[in-house]
C-alpha cells in the first residue's frame, strides 16, 4: 500500500546523562581521604544510597534550609536532526488519498514538453490519479520521470505492478508493458502490442472506461499515428470526458486529429487550456 530518531540516552537507564540523578537528602558525611585509597567499590551507587542521615537538619526536616535558587531543570538530550536518505517521498506516501476520478494521457512525438506544460497547470490538491503512456525509447523513462517532476507539484513516478492508485500522483508507463488500471491499482500487462505499441494508449483507455466509467477522463496529445483513439472512444461511450490537443500547439497533429475526426474526443483544446478543463471537470472550479 502504496506506496516512512532516537534520542541519545545516558547510562542512568532513564534517558538522562550518567550522574544526573540526585537525592534530596543531605549528603552523608564521608571520612577524610587517606593517602592510600580503598580499592573496593561501595556496595551501592552513591547517587542511590539509602544510608540514614546523621546531621541535625536531616534528622529534623523542618530545620532544613530552603533552596536559595530555582532548581535547574534538566532536559533529555536529543540527537541532532539527520538528513533523510534517498529521494523525497511522494505526496501519496506522506498523505495517501484515494483518487477522485482518474485521468489517462497518451502522447508520442513532442510529448514530453507537452506533458510538462499540462502537468504544471494542475494544482497539488488535484484529486485524480494521472496515468500516462508516452512513446519513448527504452531506457529514458527514469530520466523523463525526474524531468517531469521538476515541472509539477504532483508526485511523478514509474508505475509499479499492483500498487494502489493515489490522487495527485502521475504514473508513467514502463517501456515494453501496457499500463492499465484494475480495481484501483496499476496493472502492468504483457499482452501483445496494440497496433504496434506496447505500452499503448488504447489499452490504457479501455481499462479506464471499464474500471471508472464516467469518472474517467482521457486526453490524446501530440504525436503521429492513431494510438489511443479507439480506447478514447470507449471512455466517451461510458460517459467520461475526452479531449484532443489542438493543431496550433501540437508538434505533430496526427493522433489528436484522428481522435477528433472519429468522434472519440468530445472537444479539441489547445495545450494551455487542457489543465483548466481537467480542474473544472474534477474539482468544480479553478484553484484559488
Amino acid at each position: 500500500m502504496g506506496p516512512a530518531l532516537t534520542p541519545a540516552r545516558g547510562t542512568s537507564g532513564v534517558g538522562l546523562p550518567a550522574g544526573a540523578l540526585r537525592t534530596t537528602a543531605a549528603p552523608t558525611p564521608t571520612a577524610p581521604s587517606t593517602s592510600t585509597p580503598t580499592p573496593t567499590a561501595p556496595s551501592t551507587p552513591p547517587s542511590t544510597s539509602t544510608s540514614a542521615p546523621t546531621s541535625a537538619s536531616a534528622s529534623h526536616p523542618a530545620l532544613t534550609p530552603a533552596p536559595t535558587s530555582t532548581p535547574h531543570t534538566r532536559h533529555r538530550p536529543t540527537a541532532p536532526p539527520q538528513r533523510p536518505e534517498g529521494p523525497a517521498p511522494l505526496p501519496s506516501a506522506l498523505h495517501p488519498r484515494p483518487p477522485r476520478g482518474v485521468v489517462g494521457v497518451v502522447a508520442s512525438t513532442g510529448g514530453p514538453p507537452a506533458l510538462a506544460r499540462l502537468l504544471s497547470g494542475l494544482p497539488a490538491s488535484f484529486p485524480a490519479a494521472v496515468l500516462v503512456v508516452q512513446h519513448i525509447a527504452a531506457g529514458f523513462e527514469t530520466g523523463l520521470v525526474h524531468w517531469l517532476a521538476r515541472h509539477t507539484p504532483l508526485g511523478v513516478k514509474l508505475a509499479e505492478h499492483g500498487e494502489p492508485l493515489h490522487g495527485g500522483v502521475v504514473y508513467l508507463a514502463r517501456e515494453g508493458r501496457h499500463l492499465t488500471a484494475l480495481i484501483g491499482t496499476a496493472y502492468l500487462d504483457d499482452a501483445p502490442p496494440v497496433r504496434g505499441f506496447r505500452p499503448s494508449g488504447t489499452a490504457l483507455f479501455h481499462s479506464l472506461a471499464r474500471e471508472y466509467g464516467p469518472g474517467a477522463c482521457g486526453l490524446v496529445l501530440t504525436g503521429m499515428g492513431d494510438d489511443g483513439v479507439d480506447g478514447l472512444a470507449a471512455v466517451r461511450a461510458k460517459g467520461g470526458a475526452t479531449w484532443a490537443q489542438g493543431p496550433a500547439s501540437s508538434v505533430v497533429y496526427g493522433m489528436p486529429r484522428e481522435a477528433a475526426r472519429r468522434g472519440a474526443a468530445a472537444e479539441t483544446l489547445e495545450l494551455d487550456d487542457l489543465a483548466p478543463a481537467l480542474v473544472l471537470r474534477l474539482m468544480g472550479d479553478l484553484p484559488r
